[in-house]
């Protein structure tokens, strides 16, 4: 029995442990406080080669005991800008990590966050829901440019390569830099500012991810808007900062993209990808968040879809060296 486990702006809990009978712990622990901020990095970069089960408290080739954690809080911190309150957690951790269960807490105004975990064999299964796509961005990607919004990750981790599904809707893009100078060198001045602003507003994001030793790779990202539209291919190494993207945009105030796009068989030649209009630059990024190499093709800007192909750059292995200013 615990009667407190305190440590200063770090937990305040009370509970008891006790020993399962194949040889696992269960724990249960409730009170005022706690903070797991130290704690995310390794909870949720499960994509990362996974250790040997001999790294477990058993012997050679032997899996580590099985961990029974019940866990309830009235506050739990998940990131310093990012906290949850009514928190419930309910998981089995073994030597390779969390194998089931759930996660809830609610973030604020009537908002919730849940998480379920399960296991399928060597492959575990996570999904993510929140109704407030910004406040999961900061947890899972430590990234304050998203307000508002609801989000799904619905991932399948199975080994070094792991994949998932991100889908976001009524999301709005605010204090972007990097986007920021995208639209600025595209020549798209007013969604600069309204990016500074309000925010530009996308009504739904559809982002397909790789996982892989903690790199993020997307394949075709998708996003759409009132004001415009956007895609994006290529990879994000969150650790390191670094990136490499190509990708299009097109502007939704010109009436072409849409009414051309929408045209059958005809649409498929102009627009060519979901997403795309006939009259879209394309872009590339290549370095880091803080200092990247953006270029901008405007002749692209011109060319129907299946042409605009030969303009984007393929994606490049990650840079070895910082790039030059």
């Amino acid at each position: 029995d615990l009667e407190r486990l305190y440590a200063r702006d770090y937990m305040d809990l009370r509970g008891s442990g006790s020993r399962r009978q194949d040889g696992g712990y269960r724990i249960a622990l409730n009170g005022p406080y706690f903070d797991a901020s130290s704690w995310m990095d390794g909870i949720l970069d499960m994509s990362k080669s996974r250790g040997d089960a001999a790294d477990g408290v058993g012997g050679p080739g032997e899996p580590g005991p099985v961990y029974d954690i019940q866990l309830n809080a009235n506050r739990m911190k998940l990131r310093p800008d990012a906290e949850i309150t009514n928190t419930r957690i309910a998981l089995i951790l073994d030597s390779e990590g969390p194998r089931s269960g759930t996660i809830s807490g609610n973030i604020a105004n009537g908002k919730a966050m849940n998480v379920v975990l399960g296991a399928n064999n060597d492959r575990r299964n996570v999904k993510l829901t929140s109704d407030d796509a910004g406040f999961a961005a900061r947890v899972l990607l430590k990234a304050d440019y998203l307000i508002g919004g609801k989000l799904v990750f619905d991932g399948k981790f199975d080994g070094p390569i792991s994949n998932a599904l991100v889908t976001i809707t009524d999301v709005r893009l605010k204090d972007a830099p990097l986007v920021a100078q995208i639209f600025s060198l595209a020549s798209l001045q007013g969604l600069a500012d309204v990016l500074s602003g309000e925010g530009v507003l996308f009504t739904d994001i559809h982002a397909p991810v790789r996982l892989v030793d903690g790199r993020i790779d997307l394949p075709g990202l998708r996003a759409t808007g009132p004001a415009m539209g956007l895609t994006a291919r290529g990879w994000i190494a969150p650790e390191s900062g670094e990136l490499s993207l190509d990708g299009v945009l097109a502007p939704s105030f010109i009436g072409a993209n849409a009414v051309l796009g929408a045209l059958p068989i005809i649409g498929d030649l102009f627009v060519s990808r979901p997403g795309e209009g006939m009259f879209a630059p394309t872009y590339s990024v290549r370095g880091t968040f803080a200092r990247a190499n953006i270029s901008i093709n405007p002749v692209a800007a011109l060319t129907p879809g299946v042409l605009r192909r030969i303009f984007e750059n393929p994606s490049e292995p990650p840079p070895t060296t910082p790039p030059e200013e």
